[in-house]
């Protein structure tokens, strides 16, 4: 729950950046100041929220529609920043060259804390689970829905790299000191302020959309943990508005949560892209623990999935516990050399932080009212098939 809700103030930080490119992109003269960073993050999440209440029926559609603007996005970025490149980055640049600029001596450190981006865009895998109570066939539709993700966000990542670092151009300078690298890719490459604007608009659309996903899975993270009787005033936020057919309660507390996280931003910078950090590694902490206490308990199921891992189960297992571990513990370390208090990563200490307010969360709450998850209602709802199967 808490990696989903600090994933929507990361978000709409990325959103944020971009809408602060194009302000500077037609008015070279503006300088953004934290507090208008703030405001316009506080935007973009109110903006979430009310897309959340008031257009939950509308969002499977949006999803729809969002695929395949993703692809388009994905194609036209590609195909531009190549075409319009010139001239273009040799093959030696792009597959065989390493730039150092963190202070560290060590390349294996440096790889493993770069990444932490492509470990965050991959870090929403289990989203879907959290909505399997409002579709149908879960035990299926679930997994698919992973292993695609997975696929195609793995294959047209590596396309896209690949295509922008061909177009990164003869500034390497003005490239690497860029608040939005893709972006200032896309203008140098095209030399036109309308195309960068277009293609950033259109990864903002991509962006609002998975911020408004992130705000409703974590709002039914909540939901079902107040259902379950595992958060603060379980009764309260586990209504659901009928007409609006969604948990308007716990939509206002996972906006809520990620909107006073993003006051940090006001406070110091450092300590809010800790948060950021925070997102990978407090998902890796929530995705080890079910895989750890499988393995302890000899990977036994209660019932099995439609989907199974045979006899590769444990070496799948250990290896997704120990990748994790790796990745987490290189997560925290700092990502420039030598380390100060305005640049040191807090992750650690901001994880730990979170973990203790879980922990006090489940003493003072959870361990009094939390009933755990039922199945009730999923097998009451399977007995009328089977019950004319029989007939």
């Amino acid at each position: 729950m808490l990696a989903w809700i600090v994933g929507a103030s990361a978000n709409v930080a990325v959103m944020t950046f971009q809408v602060v490119f194009l302000a500077n992109l037609y008015n070279p003269s503006y300088e953004s100041k934290p507090w208008h960073i703030f405001l316009i993050m506080e935007a973009l999440l109110i903006l979430n929220c009310l897309m959340n209440v008031f257009a939950t029926r509308l969002l499977p559609l949006v999803d729809k529609i969002e695929f395949w603007w993703f692809l388009g996005s994905f194609f036209i970025v590609s195909v531009t920043a190549v075409a319009a490149a010139n001239p273009h980055q040799p093959a030696k640049f792009v597959f065989g060259t390493f730039i150092n600029y963190t202070g560290w001596d060590n390349s294996f450190v440096v790889f493993m804390n770069g990444l932490v981006i492509t470990a965050g865009n991959f870090c929403a895998l289990d989203s879907i689970s959290h909505l399997s109570e409002e579709m149908s066939n879960p035990s299926r539709t679930v997994p698919k829905a992973m292993f695609l993700t997975i696929g195609i966000g793995a294959v047209t990542d590596l396309i896209v790299c690949i295509c922008l670092m061909f177009s990164v151009g003869q500034d390497l300078d003005g490239f690497f000191s860029s608040g939005a690298p893709y972006l200032t890719i896309m203008l140098t490459s095209t030399g036109s302020k309308a195309a960068a604007a277009c293609i950033s608009t259109m990864q903002l659309v991509n962006n609002f959309n998975s911020t408004t996903s992130v705000i409703q899975v974590g709002s039914r993270i909540i939901w079902s943990f107040a259902r379950d009787g595992g958060f603060i005033f379980p009764k309260y936020f586990a209504k659901v508005n009928k007409q609006l057919a969604c948990p308007v309660p716990a939509v206002i507390m996972s906006w809520a949560i990620a909107a006073l996280v993003s006051v940090l931003y006001l406070a110091s910078t450092t300590a809010f892209n800790a948060l950021m950090s925070c997102l990978v590694v407090l998902g890796y902490v929530a995705y080890s623990i079910p895989i750890v206490c499988l393995m302890l308990s000899g990977r036994v199921y209660d019932r099995q999935g439609a989907f199974k891992l045979g006899k590769y189960g444990w070496v799948i297992n250990g290896l997704a516990v120990f990748f994790m571990t790796l990745l987490g513990i290189f997560f925290c370390f700092p990502v420039y050399l030598p380390a100060t208090k305005d640049n040191m990563n807090y992750a650690s200490v901001v994880s730990v932080g979170l973990l203790v307010m879980a922990w006090l969360l489940w003493v003072f709450v959870g361990k009094k009212s939390f009933t755990g998850p039922s199945l009730g209602g999923i097998q009451i709802s399977a007995v009328p098939s089977e019950v004319k199967e029989k007939e």
